[in-house]
């Protein structure tokens, strides 16, 4: 449904995680990040509840939020930008170092779901009697 809301009522599906701007992950000792998955490599938890910090002045939150397809070069010209959602940072970091790298397993999903709901809606609409 995430996918194909946005292309029936035609708006951009910005971010597919909620990492992206969407969530705040408290660690166990305090720590505070993004993403739950870093939670184990320490990457990206640099603020902490102790501390008077604000968490939306936060770089790395900054950093974060602003990752979506629209912002990403390798995105532009794709296809299926408008119900991608940018896919997983923490996959795409781990499999090519950088937040800021595609999730190539999501890129692939997404190309391929957009194909089938196209072919399927012309299916759909080439049984319709004139």
């Amino acid at each position: 449904m995430r996918k194909i809301k946005p292309f029936v009522k035609e708006y951009v599906h910005l971010k597919d995680c909620g990492g992206v701007g969407n969530q705040i992950v408290v660690a166990p000792d305090g720590r505070i990040g993004p993403c739950h998955a870093f939670l184990q490599q320490e990457k990206y938890f640099y603020a902490s509840i102790t501390k008077p910090e604000d968490v939306l002045d936060n770089p790395t939150f900054m950093e974060w939020s602003s990752r979506y397809p629209l912002n990403m070069h390798q995105c532009i010209s794709c296809e299926a930008l408008g119900i991608c959602g940018g896919g997983c940072p923490y996959q795409a970091y781990i499999s090519k170092g950088s937040i800021w790298e595609l999730d190539e397993r999501m890129c692939r999903h997404n190309k391929d779901f957009l194909s089938w709901l196209l072919w399927d809606i012309y299916d759909a609409t080439s049984k319709i009697s004139v």
